[in-house]
């Protein structure tokens, strides 16, 4: 009976969230993907329905970078000039490696 009790009592400290309220946020990723911070093995990586395509807009001499779940956005586009995007393309390579 009293550990009954004590979990009611534990559990009634935690909280209670309304409707679309929730204790956990996603950390939103930087504007510049190569500042993302270094991996760590204890983050998961991207499932494999998260695929990541760049298209080039020669009209504005720019790389858009594109993050796609199934054939959802995921996140909104990030543009690049011709330097951002050859820093980006080292950075992925580096951590390939």
């Amino acid at each position: 009976m009293l550990l009954t009790v004590l979990s009611s009592v534990s559990f009634m400290a935690i909280g209670q969230t309304g409707p679309g309220e929730t204790p956990l946020k996603l950390q939103p990723d930087p504007l510049r993907p190569w500042e993302a911070s270094k991996s760590s093995p204890l983050f998961l990586n991207n499932p494999s329905n998260i695929t990541t395509s760049v298209e080039y807009d020669g009209k504005n001499n720019q790389y858009i970078i594109f993050q796609k779940a199934g054939n959802l956005d995921f996140r909104k586009p990030v543009y690049m000039n011709p330097d951002e995007y050859r820093k980006y393309e080292f950075e992925q390579a580096m951590r390939e490696y």
